[in-house]
């Protein structure tokens, strides 16, 4: 089963216009390298199916702090962001500095590359 997400995620970028870099520097295998990480908190599919962290599923253009079951810190549910390619990468970069008080569990991810090839599997994972 996970052969054929993985080959349907492969056929979908490549059949896709990419933003650019999306591709370059195995840009897209890279972040689904760095997003099994982050699965044993969070989950890509449902909506519904919280972990320890919340489910990713839908995250561009949500607001922090609303996917229901999830008992966020008072920090993130008072941030006011909205989920995007920019407001991602600073969380990711510095989840405590960038939303002082929230409770990830998570240093953070230094390198912009990486960075950017998480983002750009997230968009596809979790649509």
């Amino acid at each position: 089963m996970k052969l054929i997400i993985y080959i349907s995620l492969i056929l979908s970028v490549y059949f896709s216009t990419p933003s650019p870099g999306v591709l370059a520097d195995n840009n897209l295998e890279t972040g689904i390298d760095l997003l099994k990480r982050c699965s044993s908190c969070h989950a890509l599919g449902d909506i519904s199916n919280n972990k320890v962290g919340p489910s990713l599923y839908g995250v561009f253009g949500r607001r922090a702090g609303k996917v229901a079951g999830y008992k966020y810190s008072k920090a993130l549910i008072n941030s006011k962001i909205i989920w995007d390619e920019t407001t991602i990468d600073k969380y990711i970069a510095n989840p405590k500095e960038y939303i002082p008080g929230n409770k990830m569990a998570f240093w953070g991810i230094k390198s912009i590359k990486e960075r950017d090839a998480v983002i750009n599997y997230l968009k596809i994972a979790t649509e």
